[in-house]
């Protein structure tokens, strides 16, 4: 069994491809990165491929133009990508490949070779996803319209060729039933957590300041202005609410209400975030729509108690109340209770936290999801063979 993984980025397969090729089962690794990627895998370079130019010509365009012409000529760089993938292309038995509406000439060559293709959904379908938008927007008076993309078009057509949908979570899967998508062919395997980069750091000593953490793009879709509502109604003392990542240009108007309620730290390298995950008393994340967000995983391995809506799809890993608190999407008032609870009961925290780094070290594991991806790829091959 041989397999053929490919990735117009480089994503969270990284975490797992080692362990592929020290199985024996990786054939080659297809992705875009920067040049010093390949080295890093721990694999040897004969198991991948870095099409590399694309990554450069993307980053240069975001810093030149801005933005300005992106859905032009974003699709125009991940079209050099899958060429270039194409004249590299060595046959495998399975290729599993990301549904981000980049690889409709690479799946029709694989399955032109008789390989059998999984479609890897990071995301809910594309209509689901279309329609939590377009909600969110309506709930916050933002006037905006939601249409399906170019690049969601592509995604449809994957969807349409493909053998089988690999999803990261129970939300996603349902998503996919839902706009028709056979529940026969859907295998969900959550993802994990590097245990290299985030561990507990003993050493960290915690002041009397409750901090509450969120980690993520600060967009619409990941549910910041419920955070904010909940914590601006509690109004605690001695509190600190942190949020680490990009902030998208819709939501600036909306974040300066909340400023005095927050501490923003903009983008924080990857492998920084350990300390901050130490230094906090609970991870929190609102999303409105997500796959299954690693962060909330990164966050458990540090031994940090993590409260989620049940949007995230990661949520499904969490046993309420017994190693974390799932909360309904958009539901503030509960989120506001939880908070609460959690402040006044600070002595429940390291109990959860300690749950959680159980959890993640024995379940929630890159190697863990990589076995079981394994054992994935055999069963869709030996149900092929069988209905051949």
């Amino acid at each position: 069994m041989k397999i053929n993984l490919a990735v117009c980025g480089r994503f969270h397969y990284h975490n797992y491809v080692p362990y592929l090729q020290k199985k024996g089962v990786l054939g080659t690794f297809y992705f875009s990165h920067k040049l010093e990627t390949g080295r890093k895998l721990s694999i040897p370079s004969d198991f991948y491929y870095n099409a590399w130019l694309k990554e450069y010509l993307l980053h240069f365009h975001s810093r030149k133009f801005k933005g300005i012409g992106k859905y032009t000529l974003y699709p125009f760089y991940h079209k050099i990508w899958e060429q270039l993938v194409l004249w590299n292309w060595k046959p495998a038995d399975l290729l599993h490949v990301m549904i981000h509406g980049t690889s409709v000439r690479l799946i029709k060559r694989a399955k032109r070779d008789k390989s059998i293709v999984i479609g890897e959904a990071v995301n809910t379908h594309p209509y689901t996803m279309n329609r939590l938008l377009q909600e969110e927007y309506d709930r916050l008076g933002i006037k905006m319209k939601v249409y399906l993309t170019k690049a969601q078009e592509k995604q449809l057509e994957e969807i349409q060729l493909i053998d089988h949908l690999l999803a990261p979570s129970e939300f996603v899967r349902n998503s996919f039933i839902e706009h028709g998508f056979d529940a026969n062919k859907i295998t969900v395997i959550h993802y994990g957590a590097n245990l290299t980069k985030f561990y507990k750091d003993k050493n960290v000593v915690k002041d009397d300041i409750f901090r509450v953490l969120c980690v993520s793009q600060i967009s619409i879709r990941k549910g910041h202005i419920d955070i904010l509502r909940a914590w601006e109604k509690l109004n605690l003392k001695h509190a600190e609410l942190i949020f680490i990542g990009a902030l998208e240009a819709e939501l600036e108007s909306i974040m300066k209400k909340y400023s005095k309620d927050f501490t923003y730290l903009g983008m924080v390298p990857n492998d920084q975030l350990v300390h901050y995950y130490n230094k906090a008393d609970a991870f929190v994340l609102a999303s409105i729509e997500e796959g299954c967000s690693i962060v909330p995983l990164e966050a458990m391995a540090c031994g940090l108690p993590v409260v989620l809506s049940d949007h995230t799809g990661s949520h499904e890993l969490i046993v309420d109340g017994e190693d974390g608190y799932v909360f309904r999407a958009r539901d503030t008032q509960q989120l506001e209770t939880i908070l609460s609870m959690l402040y006044e009961n600070r002595s429940v925290l390291e109990v959860l936290g300690q749950r959680c780094l159980n959890k993640v070290a024995h379940q929630s594991n890159w190697d863990e999801y990589g076995a079981r991806l394994i054992d994935c790829y055999q069963r869709i091959l030996e149900d092929a063979k069988r209905t051949a």
